[in-house]
């Protein structure tokens, strides 16, 4: 197939799912304390993108980058409004499941994440997460190890929002 047939039927996907406003792009910020002995702060940027299956159902992706800990992160997501309240607001539950790249090891985890989404207008949504609940492969230096992940925290918190195409 041609690059010009390619672009042809990416536009047209594109527009079909835009169409009917079940594309979202987004992103997040988030700030919390700078772990190990160096102190300060870190600050996290996440450019998201969603797609909506149903009312209450989204499948996505989100980048990050870390600062404090050079950690760049590729983590596709489902999210389930478990509580929607009058188009209002609604309460969520992400499921996700992060690559972590830091200087000198890598994770791959699964991790549940509840949070809440606040209308602000037609088509654009303030998302709050409040903790990471799940479990972390860590790989290292040839070698690979668990950890199990319960914080809610300052550096399990993040706002963010989305954009409905």
């Amino acid at each position: 197939m041609s690059a010009k047939k390619v672009i042809v039927v990416l536009t047209l996907l594109l527009a079909s799912l835009t169409a009917r406003g079940q594309l979202y792009l987004g992103g997040g910020i988030g700030i919390g304390s700078d772990y190990g002995n160096r102190g300060g702060i870190a600050f996290t940027f996440a450019p998201d993108i969603s797609y909506r299956v149903s009312n209450n159902f989204l499948v996505g992706a989100q980048a990050s980058y870390r600062t404090g800990y050079d950690r760049l992160a590729v983590t596709p997501y489902a999210r389930w409004h478990i509580l929607p309240l009058e188009g209002i607001m609604s309460i969520f539950v992400s499921a996700s499941a992060p690559f972590e790249f830091y200087p000198d090891y890598t994770t791959l985890g699964v991790r549940l994440r509840p949070g809440i989404a606040i209308r602000v207008s037609q088509g654009v949504y303030m998302l709050v997460h409040i903790g990471s609940f799940g479990y972390s492969e860590v790989f290292q230096n040839g070698r690979h190890y668990g950890d199990w992940i319960a914080a809610i925290d300052g550096n399990n918190i993040s706002v963010g929002f989305c954009v409905g195409l």
